[in-house]
C-alpha cells in the first residue's frame, strides 16, 4: 500500500434517470399488460363458451320437461276420464265395477266409490282406499268440480306406492255424497328418456304443496316427502314454467332443472340433469385454456426474470455503490494501478491505514507468490491470493487490513477497526471473573485463585486463613433507602476491604452482602484474631448514603489451611459453618472453626431432616396448658404448645427444634399445623374457651400469613375473638413497618395479639407504644425471681401497675409455688399459668380436667386456696 502524493478521492457519477424506481420497472409494464391480456382473453373465452353451453342445456332440459309433462298429462287425463264416467254411472243406476270395463288391469291400485263416512260403496278387487280421509275433506270443502291428487300411500301388498286421484260425488239434492277414487302406481307417472340418462337426468312429479308423487330414477325415501330445495320451490311458485340451476340435497350435487305446471291437474313436473355431466366438455376446455395461460405466464415471467437480473447486474454502479460503501462499518479503499485512491467510504477515511503501528499477525501468500501488501500497486496480479494483517497501534487501537488485487489492475483494501471488539472482549472476560458492581473477584474466580494459592504453597508454609463474613443490617438499608443505596454501600465496603489486604491476599464478593478474605501469609492465629476484630471496626465507620449516615457490622467465620481443610471446598464449608455459628451468637461476632462445630452442624442437619419427616408423617403433638384467673382460679383459656417425641432421641425440647425450624424454613408449615390443630380441638369443646398459639417472627414475614390464618378459621369454624396469637419482642426488634401492618390486619380480624416473654428484650416499653397489644405475658424469670431478689420484685410490681394503667391484660407465667401465686394476687395480676395449677395436657385429657375443675369450683373452695395439680 502506498501513500502517493497523486492521491485523489473521486466519487462515482450519479445514476441516470433510467435507474430510478419508475425507470427501473418500466420494462416490466408491457410484460404485465401482456399477462393481463392473456388471462383476460382466457377468462372471456371460458365464460363465453360456458354461456353458450348453458343456453343449450336450459333449452334441452326445458324440452325434456315438456315431453315428460305431456306423458304424465295423458296418464292423468285418462284416469280422470274413467272417474268422470264412473261418477255418471253411479248417479243413474246401482254400481257394479266390472274389471273388464273399468280398466282394473291397467290400474293395479284399483277403483273405488266411497260414501262421505268412508264406507266403500263399490270397488274393484285390488282397490286401495288408503288416504281417503284427506281427499274427502278437501273435496267436501272444494267450491269447484275438479280432480284432486292425494299423497302417495303404500299398496295392499306393501310392494310399492300408489297415488290416489279423486273427484267428488254430488247427490240429487246437490249435497256432497262421497267420492270416486282411482289409485295410480307412483312409478307409472314418470319416465326418463335415453338422452336424459346420458346426463344423469331425473323426472320428478310434485303436488302444488311440494309433495313428491313420483321420481325416475327411483331415489329411496324421496317419494312422499316434501321437496326441501328452497330455490326450486320459489322458482316453481313464481311461474308456470321455468329453468334454473341449484344444489340438490337429495343427489348431493349441483343440477340444472326445468319445471312445468299441468293446467288440467294440480301437478308440477320437474326435469333435471347433472351440471357436471352436461358441462364435462366445457370443463376440459377450461382446463386447457388455464394451462395455456399458465404456460404463457411462466414463459413471460422467466423472460422478465432474466431481463431484470441482467439489468440489476448493470445497476450496481454509481449511487448504489456509494450507498453500500456509506452504510458498511468496514473501511473500504480502492486504489488505481498508479497508486492513487479512486474511492473511499466514510469509515475508510476515518481509519488509520498507515499510522505507526506494530504488526501483530499476517497471512502470507503461498510459496512462489509475493504478498499483495508488498507488491507495487501497479504490478498487482489478478491471480494473487487474499492477504490479511492486523496492526496494533501504540495508543491501544487495533486494525485489520485485507488486500485483494483487481483483474484490471488496482487494489481493494478493506479495513476493520478492532478496538471496540477488543474492549468488549476484555469487558466480557472481566465480567466473567469479577462482580460487576464492586469490581472484586466473584465466587468462581475467587475459588480458582484460592485453589491456585493452596496448590502453590510449600509444605513448610505458614498457616493461611479463609474468612467469610456477612454484613449485619444490610437488608434494612435496602428496605428503607432502596437498592441503589445498598449498591453504594457495597461499593464502599469493597473499597475498604481492598485497603485492608495486600497483593498476596484474595478479597471477593460472593453474592448479596457476603464477602471473602483469603490471607495467604497471616503469620499466626493471633494475627487473624486481631484482623477479625479490626474488620468490623473498619466496616462500622459511618458511610454517607443519600444524606444519611449508615453504620454496619459484620459476622465472620474463619477456617485455617491446612488445619481445617486442605482443599478449597473443605475450607469453604468449614468457614461457612463457623459463619453460621457466629450469626447465631449475635451481631458482630467472629467464630473460628472447630471440629465440635461440624458435629453440631451434622446434629442440626439430622434434626432438621427428622423434623421434616415428622411434619410429613404427623409425628408432632400438641399440649394444652390451662390459664387461670388469678383471683378466682377459674379457667380462662389454654395455651397450645408443640411437643415432639422422636422415635430414637426421645422427647426433643421446643427450644431445640423451633430455632432449627425457623432457620430451615419449616417454621411456617409447623406453625400453621399447630394453629389449625389447636383451633380444631377448641372448636370441638362443649364450652368454647380462648386458645393461645405462638406465632414465630419468621411466620409474620410470610406474605400469605393473613390469608392462611383466615382460611384456618374458616375450615375449623373457630371464632376469631377466642384466638390469641402470642408474639415475642424480637418480632418488632428485627422487622420493619410491614410486620406492624400485618399485626394490625390480624387484629382487625378480631384476633387478640399478646406480647410474650415481656421484659426479656432490649426496649420493651417502646413496643407497647408502637403496637396496641391486647395482653402482656410476664416472663417466668420475673415471677420465679421476685421472691429472692428485691430488684426483680420491684420491676414485677412496676410492670403489673403499668399494664393496669394502660388497660392491658396481664398473665404471669411459670407459677410453681403458692408464694408466687399469692404475690401475684397481691399485685392484682389478672391471669396466671404454671405447673402449680395445671401442667400441659393432652387434648383428650382436657374435658376430664375441666370436669374435675368444675366439681372443685362447685364445692366452693376458697379462691385463695391453691388447687392440686391435675393427674
Amino acid at each position: 500500500m502506498t501513500n502517493s502524493t497523486k492521491t485523489s478521492v473521486r466519487h462515482a457519477p450519479r445514476l441516470t434517470a433510467a435507474a430510478l424506481p419508475h425507470g427501473r420497472y418500466a420494462g416490466l409494464i408491457p410484460l404485465g399488460c401482456l399477462l393481463l391480456l392473456i388471462w383476460g382473453a382466457g377468462f372471456w373465452l371460458s365464460r363465453h363458451v360456458y354461456q353458450e353451453r348453458e343456453a343449450v342445456a336450459f333449452e334441452f332440459i326445458t324440452w325434456q320437461a315438456r315431453e315428460a309433462a305431456g306423458r304424465i298429462r295423458r296418464v292423468l287425463t285418462e284416469a280422470d276420464q274413467i272417474l268422470l264416467e264412473l261418477r255418471g254411472v253411479h248417479a243413474s243406476q246401482p254400481l257394479v265395477l266390472d274389471p273388464e270395463r273399468w280398466g282394473a288391469a291397467r290400474y293395479p291400485g284399483g277403483i273405488a266409490v266411497l260414501a262421505p263416512d268412508g264406507q266403500v260403496i263399490a270397488a274393484t278387487a285390488r282397490a286401495s282406499t288408503t288416504g281417503w280421509s284427506g281427499l274427502m275433506t278437501r273435496l267436501e270443502s272444494a267450491t269447484a268440480d275438479e280432480a284432486m291428487i292425494g299423497e302417495p300411500v303404500p299398496d295392499k301388498e306393501g310392494r310399492g306406492l300408489l297415488v290416489p286421484l279423486a273427484r267428488r260425488v254430488t247427490g240429487s239434492d246437490g249435497a256432497f255424497a262421497g267420492l270416486v277414487m282411482i289409485s295410480l302406481e307412483s312409478e307409472a307417472l314418470s319416465s326418463l328418456s335415453p338422452s336424459m340418462e346420458t346426463f344423469g337426468g331425473s323426472v320428478t312429479v310434485l303436488t302444488e304443496s311440494g309433495i313428491v308423487l313420483s321420481r325416475t330414477p327411483v331415489l329411496r325415501g324421496l317419494v312422499g316427502d316434501r321437496l326441501l330445495d328452497p330455490a326450486l320451490s320459489r322458482a316453481i311458485h313464481a311461474r308456470a314454467e321455468g329453468v334454473g340451476r341449484g344444489f340438490s340435497a337429495a343427489e348431493g350435487q349441483e343440477r340444472i332443472h326445468a319445471h312445468q305446471h299441468l293446467e288440467e291437474m294440480p301437478v308440477i313436473v320437474v326435469a333435471s340433469a347433472s351440471h357436471d355431466m352436461m358441462f364435462k366438455s366445457w370443463k376440459s376446455l377450461r382446463r386447457g385454456i388455464a394451462a395455456a395461460a399458465a404456460l404463457a405466464t411462466a414463459l413471460i415471467g422467466l423472460t422478465g426474470w432474466f431481463w431484470r437480473a441482467r439489468k440489476r447486474r448493470t445497476d450496481i454502479t454509481g449511487e448504489i455503490l456509494n450507498v453500500l460503501l456509506a452504510n458498511t462499518e468496514h473501511g473500504v479503499r480502492m486504489e488505481r494501478a498508479d497508486g492513487t485512491v479512486a474511492a473511499v467510504n466514510a469509515a475508510g477515511a476515518a481509519l488509520r491505514w498507515e499510522s505507526p503501528a506494530q504488526r501483530v499477525s499476517m497471512v502470507q501468500a503461498p510459496a512462489g507468490h509475493t504478498p499483495a501488501g508488498h507488491t507495487p500497486a501497479g504490478q498487482a496480479s489478478a491471480d494473487e491470493p487474499l492477504s490479511r494483517e492486523e496492526r496494533q497501534h501504540e495508543d491501544g487501537g487495533a486494525v485489520r487490513i485485507t488486500r485483494h488485487a483487481l483483474k484490471r489492475g488496482g487494489t481493494i483494501l478493506i479495513g476493520t477497526d478492532l478496538t471496540a471488539r477488543q474492549m468488549a472482549e476484555a469487558r466480557i472476560t472481566f465480567l466473567t471473573h469479577h462482580d460487576p458492581l464492586t469490581g472484586l473477584p466473584n465466587r468462581w474466580h475467587a475459588t480458582s485463585r484460592v485453589q491456585a494459592l493452596i496448590e502453590g504453597r510449600p509444605a513448610t508454609a505458614p498457616t493461611a486463613a479463609l474468612i467469610l463474613f456477612d454484613l449485619d443490617g444490610f437488608q434494612d438499608i435496602n428496605d428503607t433507602l432502596g437498592q441503589e443505596a445498598g449498591d453504594e454501600v457495597l461499593t464502599e465496603i469493597a473499597a475498604r476491604l481492598r485497603e485492608l489486604t495486600s497483593d498476596q491476599d484474595v478479597v471477593a464478593r460472593l453474592g448479596g452482602d457476603e464477602f471473602l478474605l483469603f490471607l495467604d501469609v497471616p503469620d499466626d492465629d493471633e494475627t487473624v484474631s486481631a484482623l477479625s476484630a479490626y474488620i468490623p471496626r473498619v466496616l462500622s465507620r459511618p458511610i454517607a448514603v443519600r444524606g444519611q449516615q449508615v453504620h454496619l457490622g459484620a459476622s465472620m467465620g474463619i477456617a485455617f489451611h491446612p488445619r481445617d481443610g486442605k482443599d478449597t471446598s473443605t475450607l469453604f464449608r468449614h468457614a461457612d459453618i463457623a459463619l453460621s455459628r457466629a450469626k447465631k451468637a449475635g451481631r458482630g461476632r467472629a467464630r473460628v472453626f472447630a471440629p465440635a462445630m461440624m458435629a453440631a452442624f451434622e446434629e442440626h442437619r439430622m434434626i432438621e431432616s427428622d423434623l421434616r419427616r415428622a411434619l410429613e408423617n404427623k409425628e408432632l403433638e400438641l399440649r394444652l396448658q390451662p390459664q387461670f384467673s388469678c383471683d378466682t382460679l377459674e379457667i380462662t383459656g389454654f395455651e397450645a404448645l408443640a411437643r415432639w417425641r422422636h422415635p430414637v432421641r426421645g422427647d426433643i425440647s421446643p427450644a431445640v427444634f423451633i430455632p432449627i425450624a425457623e432457620r430451615s424454613g419449616l417454621i411456617n408449615p409447623l406453625g400453621l399445623w399447630a394453629l389449625e390443630h389447636a383451633c380444631q380441638i377448641a372448636a370441638g369443646w362443649r364450652v368454647r374457651r380462648r386458645m393461645a398459639v405462638n406465632l414465630s417472627p419468621v411466620q409474620l414475614r410470610c406474605e400469605t400469613i393473613e390469608a392462611d390464618i383466615r382460611a384456618i378459621l374458616h375450615r375449623t369454624q373457630f371464632p376469631a375473638h377466642l384466638l390469641e396469637l402470642e408474639v415475642t419482642e424480637s418480632v418488632l426488634l428485627d422487622s420493619d413497618e410491614r410486620t406492624l401492618e400485618t399485626l394490625h390486619r390480624l387484629r382487625a380480624m378480631d384476633i387478640r395479639i399478646t406480647l410474650d416473654d415481656f421484659g426479656t428484650g432490649y426496649s420493651s416499653l417502646s413496643y407497647l407504644r408502637r403496637f396496641p397489644f391486647d395482653k402482656v405475658k410476664i416472663d417466668k424469670s420475673f415471677i420465679q425471681g421476685q421472691g429472692k431478689d428485691r430488684m426483680t420484685r420491684v420491676i414485677l410490681e412496676a410492670i403489673i401497675r403499668m399494664c393496669s394503667d394502660l388497660d392491658l391484660d396481664v398473665v404471669g407465667e411459670g407459677v410453681e409455688t403458692e408464694a408466687e401465686l399469692n404475690e401475684l394476687r397481691r399485685l392484682k395480676c389478672g391471669e396466671v399459668q404454671g405447673f402449680l395449677l395445671g401442667r400441659p395436657l393432652r387434648p383428650v385429657a382436657v374435658e376430664g380436667f375441666l370436669a374435675r375443675h368444675a366439681r372443685r369450683s362447685g364445692a366452693r373452695i376458697d379462691p385463695r386456696t391453691v388447687l392440686a395439680p391435675p393427674a
